[in-house]
């Protein structure tokens, strides 16, 4: 397993060096990615120190000044959610639907976390983290999908 980490390790590198920094505000490094198709647009701002979980789904921790903000447009509605420190210093979760805050029910929750899994993977969001946890989910080969 140590080999097959050791293998993979110097691709993810040149996947990490790849993923796009646009601005640099003092020490706060912010990626903002923009994907858009006929009928869908998705924004994806990553600004400060954002930590996820081994699976890359969730987000665990921002450092000060820091956060994660996933915006996704579509014909018939607009998702918002946005991961920053709480004043407890513990992560605080805004989700809203064309502009209304409203608390995250199990479907919002799915779609939030298949969005944290999406930006984890583009911005290069803990990626050693992941990267220990994925042998035990199909190795290299799931490594490179996942980090790809």
């Amino acid at each position: 397993m140590n080999r097959m980490l050791s293998l993979a390790a110097p691709l993810l590198g040149a996947l990490l060096a790849c993923s796009p920094v646009y601005s640099q505000r003092a020490a706060i490094q912010e990626t903002r990615m923009v994907e858009t198709t006929d009928d869908q647009r998705l924004e994806v701002a990553v600004r400060g120190s954002v930590a996820v979980n081994a699976t890359g789904d969730w987000v665990e921790a921002v450092g000060p000044g820091g956060r994660l903000l996933i915006d996704e447009s579509g014909l018939l509605s607009t998702r918002h959610v946005e991961f920053t420190r709480g004043e407890d210093g513990g992560v605080r979760v805004t989700y809203s639907v064309d502009g209304r805050e409203q608390e995250m029910d199990a479907v919002a929750r799915n779609w939030a976390r298949d969005m944290v899994m999406r930006a984890a993977g583009e911005a290069g969001l803990g990626v050693e983290r992941r990267v220990s946890y994925i042998p035990s989910r199909g190795g290299v080969p799931m490594a490179l999908r996942v980090t790809a």
